[in-house]
């Protein structure tokens, strides 16, 4: 279960980086868009003839006439929004991403605590039952500091709130 938890909590974390590098791109791609537009705006020229080439006016990458469904390419406005929207969206799955990993994470360690805890406990009444009967229960100490522990925790959440 523990080793299960683990994994996702990865898992989560791969994802929260890969959208993050996403999103870093589209972020980078609306900032070139809104500096080309403000070219456009100062009275600067931008070729709108590359398709006619076989360039993305755009990223001036070829491409293929195949792939091309009409002579016309979008506006930089028609981009800017798509893209924006598109950022938008990333956002709000890195969020949920985000919240994902660290509960898996926050369950993966309060699992964690207490295994440690039972393995304590464990050992704790495996040297009461090798130990002479005479001295004081080894688990019931343990077991009073533990919840002694806790309760000292909960104050100061407590005073935090």
């Amino acid at each position: 279960m523990l080793t299960h938890l683990e994994e996702r909590a990865a898992s989560a974390k791969a994802s929260v980086s890969a959208l993050e590098d996403e999103r870093r791109r589209v972020d980078e791609d609306v900032r070139r868009l809104k500096d080309t537009q403000k070219i456009r705006d100062l009275g600067g020229e931008i070729n709108n003839r590359l398709l006619e080439h076989g360039l993305c006016p755009t990223c001036e990458q070829p491409v293929d006439d195949g792939l091309v469904a009409t002579d016309a390419a979008s506006t930089l406005e028609d981009n800017i929004a798509r893209l924006g929207g598109y950022a938008r969206t990333l956002r709000a799955m890195l969020l949920t991403e985000t919240y994902k990993a660290a509960e898996l994470e926050a369950e993966s360690a309060r699992y964690q605590r207490q295994a440690s805890e039972a393995r304590d406990r464990i050992r704790s009444l495996k040297d009461e039952l090798s130990s002479p009967s005479a001295t004081p229960s080894v688990s019931q100490l343990r077991r009073a500091l533990l919840l002694e522990d806790r309760a000292r925790r909960a104050q100061r959440v407590e005073e935090l709130l």
